[in-house]
């Protein structure tokens, strides 16, 4: 026999209807133990709008004018295959108070290697992090088609087994720009997570 599942509330009613403040890391954007995609075009400012985010969660510093809980902050960069010249981007800001770990180039956490599960659980185990920022999702996986409306649980009921009290950041850059010979864009698409081309 089927039953009636969630709750109904009457829109008057939301005034007085008692509920507890939810935690927060940046307030209202990213709450403890919760998952945030940050997605857009290439070269839009995603990596280095996470770095400031990590930052100002870091020490404590409002965040674009929201209110941030200080907290320990792990950057895994799993997109540069040259380590250097991030580093070299990396020096013109200040980041202190982030930890930081280089892959080196994608790493697949649906089905990681054992290199892989030992790094990532030596990287909890050492900083016990609760904001974990990973850049990129398209780099994080191999296993998946991007599309899979199915991907993000996945990813994080993965990251959630390995770093279970952080809240997550995951970084998804669009399809990079592919030029044919003659310098004519191909192949670009917009992604959705619903499973089509947006």
């Amino acid at each position: 026999m089927a039953k009636k599942i969630g709750i109904s509330i009457k829109g008057a009613d939301i005034p007085n209807y008692e509920v507890t403040e939810v935690p927060y890391v940046v307030k209202p954007l990213l709450m403890e133990r919760e998952f945030l995609l940050l997605h857009g075009p290439e070269q839009c400012g995603k990596t280095t709008l996470s770095w400031n985010m990590a930052v100002a969660i870091a020490n404590g510093l409002d965040f674009f004018g929201m209110e941030t809980r200080k907290a320990k902050v792990l950057f895994l960069e799993c997109d540069v295959s040259n380590i250097f010249t991030q580093i070299i981007r990396m020096k013109k800001m200040n980041l202190s108070g982030v930890d930081f770990h280089f892959f080196g180039g994608p790493i697949d956490i649906i089905k990681p290697t054992e290199d892989i599960k030992f790094t990532l659980n030596d990287l909890q185990r050492e900083h016990e992090p609760e904001v974990v920022i990973i850049s990129s999702l398209r780099k994080l996986q191999a296993t998946m088609d991007i599309t899979d409306p199915n991907l993000i649980v996945h990813v994080e009921t993965r990251l959630r087994l390995i770093f279970p009290n952080a809240s997550f950041v995951l970084i998804h850059h669009d399809v990079k720009q592919r030029l044919d010979m003659m310098g004519n864009e191909i192949g670009r698409q917009r992604e959705s997570f619903a499973g089509s081309k947006a």
